[in-house]
């Protein structure tokens, strides 16, 4: 009988005890952490208070409303689900899910640091004027943190936003505010002007020390820097009017100059992932690999000046030096990626040639004409295999930025094949890696400083010459 009823005071105290806990984490939490809920959706309870209460109701016999004894041990619940907290804030269609105003109010408090914006919003916004005095809350925070309400860019020139245009569900003005929320509060959270022109001026002292690495011989698995005359690449004049987008998109030229690419937009430029691969590559070596990056037939063009693969140059240049040497070729099939040799028929001479396997061809009939084979239409399909790689390249930038963390995915090249590309987003994208790829630099020149110092004061200690590394 003892037993049971220390078993019992223990039960009820360890409960008492994690109700505890768990009241106090949710509340003084909730305002800096989003924390889970504690309730069900369909739980009947959704305070502590009642839930301690009825675990104690008719077995603690005669002690009258426990709960206001155990206040004055200090034992105090405050924790209560509203229906608010269990709203669904993630956004699946702009064009309806901002219209209540209570995203927007939620987009607001996470970029304004106000908390109690939330507080004042009604709920249920099920009817108009509800809604037009949640986004009204939301506008009016976003106007005294700085966003231009007054000044929105769209197609059909300079707008303002108003609460009823939002709750309208007016498609363009809502993109352009989020751009301009984004751009003003975000972008100047994420990135630092002063920072981003120091790290230019960094790069291209070294590219000015090391010379330029070119990435057609890097994917061709060729090793060498160049030092190739720079020259400052031009800037589109939108990205001049704003200095943040300025130094950003100088950033990502200086990056890029490293590897002989030339970078002059937000849109094209970044549509076959190859400057996305290039910026995690400068600064992450290991996360992917130079020869790893597909290169479309255009960005081919760009890098060589002709369509030509790496390897059919390398077999060009070898055709021309046995055509000095005096050996007269008739008619040269295409050069095999996959290591195979060039076979050739005809010699002028009428001779058999010998191919790669050692076999021999007898030519007699090709003694006086020369053609070219063109299998191009023989292989897969260009637009499927350029589909393919793209895929390829994003993917290998995904995964980077995803053990970098904090970095959103937001770009992806089925956006591109059917939308195009899309600056703004572009833009961001680029914002959130830029500023996860600097404070890994920041920590990796941390390491080079104290390695550093570590090897000259033991070398000092040890009466031998520093060594610098």
């Amino acid at each position: 009988m003892h037993l049971q009823r220390d078993l019992g005071a223990v039960i009820s105290k360890r409960f008492l005890l994690l109700v505890l806990l768990l009241d106090q984490a949710a509340v003084n939490l909730s305002g800096s952490l989003r924390t889970p809920l504690l309730f069900k959706l369909d739980a009947p309870v959704k305070e502590s208070s009642k839930v301690a209460f009825e675990f104690l109701h008719g077995r603690l016999v005669g002690e009258g409303v426990i709960l206001k004894h155990l206040q004055h041990l200090g034992y105090k619940l405050a924790y209560t689900q509203s229906p608010l907290m269990e709203y669904p804030f993630a956004v699946t269609n702009l064009a309806v899910d901002l219209r209540d105003g209570l995203r927007l109010i939620k987009v607001a408090e996470a970029l304004t640091g106000d908390t109690a914006l939330l507080s004042k919003a009604r709920y249920p916004a099920d009817r108009r004027p509800m809604q037009v005095h949640n986004t009204g809350l939301a506008l009016s925070a976003l106007k005294e943190a700085g966003v231009p309400l007054s000044a929105l860019p769209t197609t059909c020139g300079i707008v303002s936003v108003k609460p009823d245009d939002i709750v309208d569900g007016d498609r363009e003005k809502t993109l352009s505010l989020l751009w301009a929320v984004a751009r003003t509060l975000q972008l100047a959270a994420v990135l630092k002007f002063t920072t981003l022109r120091a790290e230019v001026q960094r790069i291209l002292a070294r590219v000015r020390q090391l010379g330029v690495c070119p990435l057609i011989t890097a994917v061709a698995g060729l090793e060498g820097r160049q030092h190739l005359p720079g020259q400052q690449q031009a800037l589109l004049q939108v990205y001049l009017q704003d200095e943040l987008l300025n130094a950003l998109m100088e950033w990502v030229q200086a990056v890029c100059r490293s590897y002989g690419v030339a970078v002059h937009n937000f849109t094209s430029c970044f549509a076959d992932g190859v400057v996305l691969c290039l910026l995690v590559h400068y600064y992450l070596p290991n996360a992917i690999d130079l020869t790893g990056i597909y290169l479309t037939k255009q960005r081919r063009q760009e890098l060589t000046g002709n369509s030509r693969r790496v390897t059919d140059d390398l077999a060009d240049a070898a055709d021309q030096a046995a055509s000095e040497a005096g050996t007269n070729l008739g008619v040269q099939s295409l050069y095999s990626r996959n290591g195979g040799a060039s076979q050739v028929w005809g010699a002028a001479t009428g001779a058999p040639e010998s191919v790669a396997n050692g076999s021999t061809i007898s030519t007699p009939w090709a003694r006086s004409w020369r053609g070219d084979i063109d299998i191009s239409e023989f292989m897969d399909d260009p637009a499927l295999e350029d589909s393919k790689g793209i895929a390829g390249n994003y993917k290998a930038v995904h995964r980077a930025a995803k053990a970098l963390g904090a970095v959103p995915e937001m770009l992806s090249s089925k956006d591109y094949a059917e939308h195009g590309p899309d600056e703004r987003a572009v833009i961001l994208y680029v914002a959130f890696l830029c500023s996860r790829l600097l404070d890994c630099s920041k920590d990796d020149r941390a390491a080079h400083i104290i390695q550093r110092a570590w090897h000259q004061y033991r070398s000092k200690t040890a009466g031998m010459p520093a060594v610098c590394v």
